[in-house]
């Protein structure tokens, strides 16, 4: 009896801790094979067309004629093409050229976004660097690796935040996937800037390295 009743109390507790287990899983935890997409609570309304699409992630495409931002001087070529960082494809799968960043804080978002999936959301090293001249901005940008964090600033103010690509297709200049820059939306793009370009654009840019 004695035996019987031990084996029941047993019994019972592994019940407890497996019901226990269970509930403490929270009801909006993600799915652990979702490795791409923004979390659901930082989605963003954008008073997108009506007539817009969405690719197989889940997330908006509107094709390349989507209004350009007047704000933005033409200093810039928008490109296609495919570029391995770490293992990753860029453009990332569910986030193509023409797509739409559907997460937080635009163009700052995105980078964040791309540097965490690109490095597993390790942390880099941060660094500041001047750019007054076409020369400087090569030589700093050529020393950048691939999937580094860059924010230019003009006038001490913050104007862009990009991820570099390549420094090494263009012997005049370098490649970056960033979102909201050359039209509205947050549309995404790889975008092609020379050194005189990115010289002329921004005074000086701060940045996270990728980890060692």
């Amino acid at each position: 009896m004695k035996i019987k009743k031990s084996l029941v109390g047993l019994a019972t507790f592994v019940t407890m801790c497996i019901l226990s287990t269970t509930l403490s899983i929270p009801a909006f935890a993600e799915n652990p094979s979702r490795s791409y997409g923004p979390s659901l609570e930082y989605k963003n309304v954008q008073n997108l067309p009506k007539n817009v699409k969405y690719n197989s992630a889940g997330v908006p495409i509107l094709g390349k004629d989507i209004e350009p931002n007047n704000l933005i001087s033409p200093y810039y070529s928008d490109i296609s093409g495919e570029y391995a960082i770490n293992g990753h494809t860029i453009p990332l799968y569910n986030y193509p050229i023409n797509s739409i960043w559907d997460g937080s804080n635009e163009c700052v978002g995105f980078a964040r976004y791309v540097y965490n999936t690109l490095w597993n959301n390790r942390s880099g090293t941060t660094f500041t660097a001047s750019i007054p001249s076409k020369d400087v901005a090569e030589r700093k940008l050529k020393s950048l690796k691939n999937g580094t964090r860059i924010t230019g600033f003009k006038d001490d103010k913050q104007m862009h935040t990009m991820i570099t690509v390549s420094t090494s297709v263009y012997t005049d200049g370098i490649i970056v996937y960033h979102a909201n820059y050359s039209t509205k939306y947050n549309k995404v793009t790889l975008t092609k800037f020379t050194y005189d370009e990115f010289a002329t654009l921004f005074d000086y840019i701060e940045g996270v390295n990728p980890p060692t």
